[in-house]
Parts: structure tokens; C-alpha cells; sequence
């Protein structure tokens, strides 16, 4: 999408008007941002303020949008309730930014990707003194460090450093942001920084979620390993690989005494004939004429679009085993490195959950119980990491699978504050309602009135209010003005 210098580059990086400069209202650079749109930016709360314990409330800061020499620079204060300072465990430092106006331009392209190992990025920061910024080309994400992603700058050349704080961290393929830069590592001979991701940012700060475009596919497929009996494995239908309830979504080649080629035809022919290209299994992968070169140029292919392949062995040392678990090696390795993210937005998002229903929980009772899940799953990825590479492959299907299920229950969960909220809003407004119709009609004297609308106001306005005792009052006093209403 970009080159690494001169026009063409320029010309790309153009079309990023949302790449902001923050500063003190006195006009200091403080860090980076990012602009999402409808007047909302994104940035670190440690670029807002050093203070962390300032009421976020009488925080100001100004926002210049870079590219667009023509904006003025815009005043903007903290979003009420998405100020998140940085803890002592190194999680948080995230501030969401409301602009007092908003430039027709568009908002970052934020997506989520679990990939964050070896993807090229760049970012856009304001290290003193370079008021109008730098760029940061060819950066690499390493991998996960807690809830963070380790970010290597290249060495030599230009460095993510002191003023990219709050930047956005831009995929080198696709153009868009993956994650914000939350800082760096002092020593100047190395380029290493950090970043967090999307996904982990929108835990803190559940509103980014609405400003997220998409996905960005990371996951290569995956490969499974067995070594037995050819004859066996084909009887079975691969039940012991794949599973005895997925035999019908299995294709199945036996590649003994054939070449790469045919195999491959074999495997295009029937892509052609299937929308949604079933499991493959090789059958006899050492029997083939070449089976390395089979490797090379049929199961990696198929990997590189996100397949899943199984491959057949007569024996442990057969020709084309050592790369086979070679990548499966790697695999395990990137499926470990984007449970450990999910793990880490996971945490993030039972907190902001946690944090909800104490608050709502404060004005409200009784709620759902939660129960958090982060501290298990943090154990069963330790468990998968100590575990050998064929069974960490199994644990990590599993543990892909817990994790899309947990996520689901925080999302259920979600919905039931929700709903618990809009129930007690709804009361509220109907005892509202039906004591201005009362008043209208001349009732606001009623003493039998009275005896019902008082009760119902106390239960609504007691903190916590008891929603149960609360909710048949106004009830009871609905009913009653409607009775009034109908004598008049």
C-alpha cells in the first residue's frame, strides 16, 4: 500500500487526515491521537496529564490535525467516564477525547486482528523536535507482552519514541489501525516499543467498539500431524484427526505414488465444487514421488488461505515430518500469541463489565450475578503452552473455542445491565408521567393518591432501589390515577 520514501509515499499517507498532534493549551506537543469521527479522539491518558489523580473533568487539551494546514486546532476535554490511567501492573492509560469541533474528514480505520507476530506496521509521532511530526517505516509487531504488543522499531534509521504516545499503529497491507502506541523503551540502541491493540483499547473504552470497521484475517490454517497406518487412516475417514461427527466437511486424497501436481488437481477440482472448501486430508504424504516438494506446493498454499489440512505418515521419521512439525511449531506459536491478546481483552472487558454493574449495582438490586473468567483462562494458557506441540494443537482448538463462548456470556451479560437499566428507567418515567396527568387533572391533592405515589417514590429514589418492591408500587399507582381519571 506504501513504499518506505518519496512521492508515491506521500501521496498514500495524504488520505490519513486523522492522524491529530496533541498539545497543552499553551501549544506544547504532548504526544499523538487518533481522530475517530463525530468529534471523538483517541489517545493515551498519560499524554493528557501526568496527574492521575486530577479529576479528568478539568482536564484541557488542544487537538491540530496533521495534513490539513488550513484546520484550526480544536479545544477538547475527557469523554466523562472513559479516563483510564495507567495502573501499577502496567494496564490501562487510555483516554477517550470529545473535540468542541469536528473537521469534515474522516475517522481511523480501526480493526481488530489477533495476528501480532512479525506484521509490519508504521506510525506517525511528534518526538521533540519535530513539531510536524516523523514517520516510523518497516516496524514489526513481535508479539504479546501482557496487554501490550511488543513493537520493534527497525535499527538503524528512525524509532518509535518519546511523542508517539497516543499514535496510531497502521498495518502495512490493509491501511488500517490495529492498535495505539503506549510507549517506549529508553534505551536509545534499541527500537523496541509498545503498542495495545484495538481489541484490548475497546475493553476500556466500550464506545470504540462502534468505530470499528472490521477484522483483519491473521490466522494462518492449521495443520494436524498423523503418523499410523496409511490404509487405517482412510478406513477411519481421518475419525482420529478430524473427529467422527465432521466426516462429511472432510475431503480426503490419497497422495501415494503421486506428484505435487496431481495432487493439487485432485484438490482443485473439488474447490471448484465446494463454496466452503471442506477439511483436507493427505493420506500417504511420504508414499508421495516427491513429498517435501508435496509440502511446499500444496498443504502451505493451502495454509497461507486459512485452510485446514491434515497430513498422513507412515512413521515418525518419514520423509517431510521434521517440516511439518516445523510449522506446526509456528502455528502453535501464532495461535498462542492471539489467544494471549484475547486473553488480555478478555480481562480488559470483564473489568469495564465488573466496573458497569458496580455502578449500576450502587442504584439497582438485585442484578445478574457475574462471575469473572479471566484468572481461569490466564491458567489454561499456561497449561497449553507447557503441553507438547500435538496436544498444545488440541488445547489450543479448545481454548479458541472457550474463549468465542466466555465472550458470548459477557456479551449476554452486557444485555441484562441493559435491560436491568432500561426497567428501571421505564418505572421512573411512568411515575413521572402518571403524576403530571394526576397534577393536569387537578388530583395533586388526592390523599388517596398520596398513600400509593409516595410508597412508589420512595422505592424508586431509595439507593439501592429494590426492583422487585419497586415495581408493583408504580403499578398500583398507575392503576390508581387511571381509576381517578375515569370517576372525573
Amino acid at each position: 500500500m506504501r513504499g518506505n520514501a518519496g512521492a508515491s509515499e506521500a501521496a498514500g499517507r495524504a488520505g490519513e487526515p486523522w492522524r491529530i498532534r496533541i498539545q497543552d493549551p499553551a501549544g506544547e506537543t504532548l504526544g499523538a491521537g487518533i481522530f475517530l469521527g463525530e468529534h471523538l479522539a483517541l489517545t493515551c491518558a498519560h499524554v493528557v496529564s501526568g496527574d492521575f489523580a486530577a479529576d479528568p473533568a478539568d482536564l484541557r487539551v488542544v487537538a491540530t490535525f496533521v495534513g490539513l494546514p488550513d484546520q484550526p486546532s480544536i479545544p477538547a476535554v475527557v469523554v466523562p467516564g472513559a479516563w483510564v490511567p495507567p495502573a501499577e501492573d502496567g494496564t490501562g492509560d487510555v483516554a477517550l477525547l470529545r473535540l468542541a469541533d469536528s473537521p469534515p474528514v474522516p475517522g481511523a480505520p480501526l480493526c481488530y486482528t489477533d495476528a501480532v507476530r512479525d506484521r509490519v506496521v508504521h506510525t506517525y509521532g511528534f518526538p521533540h523536535p519535530h513539531e510536524n511530526g516523523v514517520w516510523v517505516n518497516g516496524a514489526e509487531l513481535a508479539g504479546p507482552s501482557g496487554q501490550w504488543v511488543q513493537l520493534n522499531s527497525p535499527v538503524p534509521g528512525e524509532r518509535v519514541r518519546g511523542g508517539f504516545s497516543g499514535a496510531g499503529v497502521i498495518d502495512k497491507a490493509t491501511g488500517a489501525v490495529i492498535g495505539m502506541v503506549v510507549t517506549e523503551y529508553t534505551d536509545q540502541s534499541t527500537g523496541l516499543a509498545y503498542m495495545i491493540p484495538i481489541r484490548v483499547l475497546a475493553g476500556y473504552v466500550p464506545a470504540l467498539d462502534g468505530f470499528v470497521t472490521g477484522e483483519l484475517p491473521g490466522s494462518t490454517g492449521t495443520i494436524t500431524i498423523l503418523i499410523g497406518d496409511r490404509r487405517a487412516a482412510l478406513d477411519s475417514g481421518f475419525s482420529e484427526a478430524f473427529g467422527k461427527d465432521q466426516a462429511g466437511r472432510l475431503f480426503t486424497v490419497d497422495a501415494t505414488g503421486k506428484s505435487p501436481g496431481e495432487v493439487s488437481s485432485r484438490i482443485a477440482e473439488e474447490r471448484e465444487h465446494s463454496a466452503e472448501p471442506a477439511t483436507v486430508a493427505l493420506a500417504g504424504v511420504d508414499g508421495s514421488s516427491q513429498p517435501e516438494q508435496l509440502l511446499h506446493e500444496v498443504v502451505r498454499p493451502l495454509l497461507k488461505v486459512g485452510a485446514k489440512v491434515i497430513v498422513q505418515f507412515s512413521e515418525d521419521d518419514a520423509p517431510g515430518v521434521r517440516l511439518a512439525r516445523d510449522w506446526q511449531r509456528d502455528e502453535n506459536t501464532a495461535r498462542l500469541d492471539r489467544l494471549r491478546v484475547l486473553a488480555a481483552a478478555f480481562e480488559s472487558e470483564e473489568d469495564s463489565v465488573r466496573r458497569q454493574a458496580r455502578r449500576l449495582g450502587e442504584r439497582i438490586q438485585p442484578l445478574p450475578e457475574f462471575s469473572q473468567r479471566s484468572a481461569e483462562l490466564a491458567f489454561l494458557l499456561g497449561a497449553a503452552d507447557a503441553a507438547e506441540p500435538a496436544r498444545m494443537n488440541r488445547r489450543l482448538v479448545s481454548l479458541e473455542k472457550w474463549v468465542r463462548r466466555q465472550r458470548d456470556r459477557l456479551a449476554a451479560y452486557r444485555h441484562e445491565l441493559a435491560a436491568k437499566a432500561e426497567e428501571y428507567e421505564e418505572l421512573r418515567g411512568q411515575l413521572s408521567a402518571y403524576n403530571a396527568m394526576a397534577v393536569r387533572h387537578g388530583l395533586m391533592e388526592d390523599e388517596e393518591l398520596a398513600e400509593v405515589y409516595l410508597p412508589a417514590k420512595a422505592a424508586l429514589t431509595a439507593r439501592p432501589c429494590l426492583l422487585p418492591d419497586a415495581t408493583p408500587l408504580v403499578h398500583s399507582y398507575a392503576t390508581a390515577v387511571r381509576r381517578k381519571l375515569a370517576r372525573t
